[in-house]
């Protein structure tokens, strides 16, 4: 059946290469080498017309997310494979890695890998990227229990702990000046 899913799969344990596995190869060489907008094209021609299994589906979405226009379409890409394919949390990782990468999703992609970060599969590249997304984002006062969840899994990671008490210090700092123009606001209007 022409339209298989894995049709590719298939040819390939016969020994035979398709013109589909030669542009997907393209796509892989051309994303490595950091052209990301050539392999998205690519990799759309690959897809034309054609059912993909979630693997090459989710390849393509993430070359489309290193291309300056495609981060809200690989956004959904990837949160469709990740609610397809429950069973297998590598879309789940890629999904919530991605929402990572920009600071208004970066809080929910951070919960999201928290949870991922107890999987025995992807577990380790969550932490990875929980703890590179806690060093990324712009912290406030309220993102307090991100850090300490992550702290009390990796205590001695410095880089996070300097992190956190960083954003502690500059939050006491703002408390500490806006009680003090309380106060002169408060005297000011007793003269």
């Amino acid at each position: 059946a022409p339209n298989y899913p894995s049709i590719d799969e298939l040819g390939r344990r016969l020994g035979e290469s398709s013109l589909r596995d030669q542009t997907v190869n393209d796509a892989r060489r051309l994303q490595q080498s950091g052209q990301s907008a050539s392999a998205v094209q690519q990799y759309q021609r690959a897809l034309e017309g054609k059912p993909a299994t979630p693997e090459l589906q989710l390849e393509y979405y993430q070359a489309l997310a290193a291309t300056p226009q495609g981060w809200d379409q690989a956004r959904r890409g990837l949160q469709q494979l990740a609610q397809q394919n429950p069973d297998d949390p590598r879309f789940a990782l890629a999904y919530a890695q991605h929402l990572t990468y920009r600071d208004v999703t970066r809080r929910e992609g951070i919960a999201q890998l928290a949870k991922l970060s107890g999987d025995s599969s992807v577990g380790a590249a969550a932490r990875k990227s929980w703890r590179q997304a806690l060093l990324w984002l712009d912290a406030r006062a309220s993102d307090a229990p991100l850090y300490q969840t992550y702290l009390q899994l990796a205590p001695d990671d410095a880089a996070v702990k300097a992190r956190f008490d960083s954003m502690v210090q500059q939050d006491e700092a703002a408390r500490e000046r806006a009680q003090q123009n309380a106060a002169v606001d408060a005297r000011g209007r007793t003269i």
